[in-house]
């Protein structure tokens, strides 16, 4: 006996199975189906033995039905039978209806567009323009593809599906991942490399989290269309900022390949440093210029050697305020959580800060990062310390009488510094 979807047996149902499936008549065998293992009872699900079936690869669904092409001698193209195979989703029986279905409907060669037409899928032209348009940032075209998509009726969420089946199958051409995870024939691969060559790997994950937030929104919003419309949009707005960290980085290996003092940023830094090294040392001859090693300590030298060998270091340098420098140590400040104080906080930053110092003065001084607290977490914290204040006068015994006495009201509460 073969129960079907057997999952939807009441309660009831089952507890009066359970006898029988604890003995059995001699030569009677119970099979049952279901794709919702989880809704049958414990008792039922121990006595019994388990397979678990799993769906057909594509590949295997597509070799079959080309045997069966083959033996009924019809004309299919490569595309065609792959769109079949694949609307098939793991079931050769589903894939064989659509395929009888296909048949019926053609008249002589199946073709990619007369699958698309008889099982209602987007026109393939359509994809291939959409992905065209994405790769060329040509915001109009895309938008044109879009309007024949709503105009000729076909399904949104298919649309949207293979579109990013095919911005998936790009991103893993770009890294270098076997043609078995893509489910396509030569022409559709050499196509897809192609387009893929033409777009950065940052670019191509964008597109792909856009359509996946548009699918999974898709069904939620009222005006699908405009949805779509915006998303398609910033698809083809490209972008062209860069993370600092990354624009550093890259400057860093510029600079390496520049000849030593060329190409030097023009930074600005504060001179006070310098008058305060410039009392607690005699100024030197301009004839006689320190040597490697030698002259007295001083933050506009140390800064503008920094310049000259490493211009994004200097750029992290002057953002921080200078507190004191000599033998012993160098004090910066920079603003709390930043970026800058981060980089500054680094080892092999500062271990270059003491080199270079090392090199032009013969020291080795302590490099000390300090932090100071952002300005808009310093006003809310003055803000907040405020209102406890206010609060605080607010409680005071006298105020509380005077306030009864005059039968007065508090307008406001001031501190004696304002």
């Amino acid at each position: 006996y073969i129960i079907d979807e057997v999952h939807m047996l009441s309660t009831s149902a089952f507890n009066a199975l359970l006898k029988t499936l604890e003995e059995p008549p001699a030569g009677v065998f119970f099979i049952f189906a279901t794709t919702e293992v989880h809704k049958i009872p414990e008792t039922i699900l121990s006595r019994c033995s388990r397979f678990d079936f799993r769906h057909i690869s594509e590949s295997q669904i597509y070799a079959y039905l080309g045997q069966i092409m083959q033996k009924e001698k019809l004309d299919v193209e490569e595309q065609a039978l792959r769109m079949v195979s694949r609307q098939g989703n793991g079931s050769l029986r589903d894939a064989l209806s659509m395929l009888d279905q296909v048949i019926a409907f053609s008249d002589g060669k199946i073709t990619g567009q007369q699958v698309a037409e008889s099982l209602g899928l987007t026109d393939r032209t359509l994809i291939t323009q959409s992905i065209e348009s994405f790769v060329s940032y040509d915001v109009k075209q895309a938008l044109g593809v879009l309007e024949k998509v709503f105009s000729k009726g076909f399904d949104i969420k298919s649309y949207l599906l293979e579109l990013l089946e095919k911005i998936r199958h790009m991103i893993l051409i770009q890294n270098d991942i076997g043609s078995d995870l893509i489910k396509a024939g030569q022409e559709e691969l050499d196509w897809l490399s192609a387009q893929a060559e033409k777009v950065a790997s940052a670019e191509l994950e964008r597109w792909f989290d856009l359509i996946k937030y548009a699918l999974g929104v898709l069904g939620r919003v009222e005006f699908p269309r405009y949805l779509l419309e915006v998303t398609f949009i910033r698809i083809t707005r490209k972008l062209t900022s860069f993370p600092l960290t990354e624009l550093l980085n890259r400057l860093e290996k510029l600079e390496s390949k520049l000849p030593q003092g060329s190409g030097q940023i023009s930074v600005q830094h504060t001179q006070s440093s310098q008058d305060e090294s410039s009392k607690e040392h005699p100024s030197q001859s301009e004839k006689e210029k320190p040597k490697a090693g030698q002259g007295p300590v001083s933050w506009d030298r140390l800064l503008d050697q920094v310049k000259k060998e490493k211009p994004g270091t200097a750029a992290i340098l002057v953002q921080g305020k200078l507190i004191g420098f000599d033998e012993s140590r160098l004090s910066l400040e920079y603003e709390e959580s930043s970026f800058y104080y981060t980089r500054a906080s680094e080892r092999e930053f500062q271990n270059y800060i003491i080199a270079t110092a090392k090199t032009l003065f013969g020291i080795e001084p302590q490099v000390e990062i300090q932090a100071r607290m952002a300005k808009t977490e310093k006003a809310q914290k003055d803000k907040e310390e405020k209102k406890q204040q206010q609060k605080e006068a607010l409680k005071n015994p006298n105020l509380e009488k005077a306030v009864t006495l005059f039968g007065a009201t508090v307008e406001e509460v001031r501190s004696l510094k304002e």
